[in-house]
């Protein structure tokens, strides 16, 4: 299964994604600073995508992506997809590693 990590509009590539395979078996996780900040969530099952939301009340969990990664581990045997900011980028890649998810099953595009 896939578990795609995104910040801001880095969740674009995954709703194209998700929409060509519709049987694909995926979670997204959505950081975002403000909860209405949450693009086409509507399209997603509760069990599909989790808002992250850092600076207000709001979305599935409050906090950043990588603060989510940390409590609710995903599994060493999943594909990891990071799109976004630099630094959520790096972060995760460590949280994952620490994880142990192999280096191999982690892919990235950093934005900015």
């Amino acid at each position: 299964s896939n578990v795609f990590i995104a910040t801001g509009t880095g969740i674009a590539p995954f709703h194209s994604f998700v929409r060509t395979y519709p049987e694909l078996d995926y979670l997204i996780l959505h950081g975002t600073r403000l909860a209405e900040e949450n693009y086409e969530s509507a399209h997603y099952t509760t069990e599909r995508y989790v808002q992250c939301v850092s600076q207000e009340n709001g979305g599935c969990f409050q906090g950043r992506v990588s603060d989510y990664l940390r409590q609710n581990p995903q599994g060493a045997d999943k594909h990891y997809y990071l799109c976004g900011n630099r630094n959520m980028v790096n972060e995760v890649y460590d949280i994952l590693r620490e994880q142990e998810v192999s280096g191999s099953n982690i892919m990235s595009e950093v934005f900015f």
